[in-house]
């Protein structure tokens, strides 16, 4: 394997973190800032003839222009890109954790909510990329990084297509057979839609343990990715059946039969109830096929009849219509219905006979006068009693039928349209966020910008993370969170700006006067550039105003010495911290 380099470029070599078949990867440390980063180095003259080495290097750099330019936190971060003994390297964001590749060999197959949340993440980081122009090419479980928080993030866009570059031509197939969509298999121009069904196949692999399309040759595996449809997901595994569609639709031949961005698919997955059904898998699953049934009929929302027993303990008779025969419980439940049916058909004609009799004697009776008066009837002559009305006939209750209890009423059975509920997971860990983003503050005022900003990076992930497996109704927990978040960084802002202004304006006022003179004083520009190097560091976290400013000081500082003057200012600079740190 040979011994590692001690350095490249600035860097110091630390230990190999793994090899490829485009370059080797190191663990190392930045010298000035201590931080660590992930080194990726190619040899060209190991992998390419002299003709194509500098195409291949042009790649290289295509590479870093792509994944340097996106800011996401489910993408790796490029600090650094350039050259070292010929050959080019590129200094990325260390993920202190491992690759899904890895956590696959250790676990197998993953469960449901675990594949999902890591599914949803990288849909997130595509999506991200996909409205930026860029497509991976290359997306498998190799290049998919977990760090300790359960992040996902999206490495190696080495095969990255930039819609505006020439080197990857139509034509070239460039990526891993197995995860190759079929159009990226027979040389067509791809889209965000082709990293969306390599995405399918490593989540089919992340719910089964194995690829949905298997072959002896990588000829056959390509075959199959364009011609066959994948293996069925294996029945004792019972994943939720609206999973199936899914895993249908990122396995689609065609491009249109597709999800058309990350997006759609991070909603389609949100929707999705993961926990699998209760109890043992049903003969004839939908696990065992890709086609889609149809949903059950409307209305069918309680649990199904129980089947009669009769006396002996076997299950009564099927009748000739395929269901079971009526029990004892359903005859001794008709027979009271036809007795009460027969008692109210009996008090129905005894209230008609009443009615009848009392109007014949009324018939009999000499009419009331009526009162000259008034025209009002007359009361009724002393001694006679009156006439009470008939009042309604109570009818006796009419027994139930047996049948399917509502769906409200069955214990432990939630109501279709009682709303979801708000995880505490997730409003436990919003909280933290926010009392995290109030924390920010107190780290500004005391000029501590590099534990300010690492904290805010890390916030940011977390929150990202948490959206991803957040439901609808943890809206208001996120929103919240975000709404700190946001306050925290622009209090960081605020508070960098002030501090960095007053260091700029002084140490542009001294490198005036130092380039004022016919011999110009390097020494002080040496200094102004050393007092001013915190300012430099976080200089992409200032406002653009700032920014303008900063670079055209180093500018000009840079046109005023020499190389070995120049070193000297950067070793005074790393020394150089915000007056009043602690």
């Amino acid at each position: 394997m040979g011994s590692l380099p001690e350095r490249i470029g600035k860097f110091e070599v630390l230990s190999l973190i793994g090899r490829g078949a485009m370059g080797v990867v190191y663990k190392a440390r930045d010298p000035y800032i201590g931080r660590l980063v992930a080194l990726k180095r190619v040899s060209l003259g190991d992998l390419l003839p002299d003709e194509q080495r500098a195409e291949f290097k042009a790649r290289f750099f295509v590479e870093a222009q792509a994944a340097g330019g996106l800011k996401h936190p489910n993408i790796v971060v490029i600090h650094e890109v350039g050259e070292a003994d010929g050959v080019p390297y590129m200094a990325m964001e260390f993920v202190e954790g491992g690759s899904l590749a890895t956590l696959m060999r250790e676990r197998g197959a993953l469960p449901l909510e675990e594949a999902a949340a890591i599914v949803r993440q990288v849909a997130l980081g595509l999506a991200y990329a996909h409205e930026r122009g860029i497509v991976h090419r290359d997306i498998k479980p190799d290049n998919i990084l977990l760090d300790k928080n359960h992040r996902a993030v999206i490495t190696d866009f080495g095969a990255a297509h930039l819609n505006t570059s020439e080197l990857t031509r139509t034509g070239e197939v460039l990526g891993t057979p197995h995860y190759m969509s079929p159009e990226q298999i027979l040389g067509e121009p791809l889209d965000g839609r082709s990293d969306l069904f390599s995405l399918g196949v490593v989540f089919y692999l992340l719910l089964t343990g194995h690829r949905p399309f298997r072959g002896d040759t990588v000829s056959s595996v390509c075959y199959h990715i364009v011609h066959s449809q994948p293996e069925p997901v294996p029945e004792d595994l019972r994943v939720p059946f609206p999973l199936l569609p899914i895993l249908q639709k990122l396995l689609a031949k065609s491009r249109d039969g597709r999800f058309q961005t990350g997006l759609d698919l991070v909603a389609a997955l949100n929707e999705v109830q993961l926990l699998p059904p209760p109890g043992p898998p049903v003969s004839g699953s939908l696990t065992q096929t890709w086609d889609v049934p149809s949903p059950p009929p409307s209305g069918a929302d309680g649990p199904p009849p129980v089947q009669e027993v009769s006396e002996t303990g076997r299950p009564a008779p099927e009748s000739p219509s395929g269901r079971s025969g009526p029990g004892k419980g359903l005859w001794i439940a008709l027979g009271l219905g036809a007795a009460g049916f027969a008692a109210l058909l009996l008090m129905a004609a005894i209230v008609v006979a009443v009615h009848f009799l009392s109007g014949k004697d009324q018939r009999d009776q000499p009419s009331p006068a009526a009162s000259p008066q008034t025209g009002a009837v007359s009361p009724e002559p002393s001694g006679t009693a009156p006439e009470v009305p008939l009042g309604e006939p109570k009818w006796p209750p009419v027994p139930k039928t047996p049948g399917r209890m509502p769906r409200a009423q069955v214990p432990g059975l939630p109501s279709r349209t009682s709303p979801p509920q708000a995880s505490p997971r997730v409003a436990a860990e919003a909280d933290a966020i926010v009392a995290a983003s109030q924390e920010v503050g107190v780290l500004a005022d005391r000029r501590r910008f590099g534990k300010v900003y690492g904290t805010l990076d890390d916030l940011h992930r977390r929150l990202n993370a948490l959206k991803a497996s957040a439901a609808p109704a943890d809206a208001p927990a996120i929103g919240r969170a975000g709404e700190r978040l946001a306050d925290a960084e622009n209090k960081a802002q605020q508070a960098l700006a002030e501090s960095s202004k007053p260091l700029l304006d002084h140490a542009s006022s001294v490198l005036e006067q130092a380039t004022s003179h016919v011999n110009t004083d390097e020494d002080a520009i040496i200094a102004a550039y050393a007092a001013v190097y915190p300012v430099i560091r976080w200089k992409d976290r200032l406002p653009s105003a700032l920014q303008a400013q900063v670079d055209e000081f180093v500018r000009q500082c840079r046109e005023n010495l020499n190389d070995d003057e120049w070193s000297r200012a950067q070793e005074s600079g790393q020394r150089t911290v915000f007056p009043g740190q602690n």
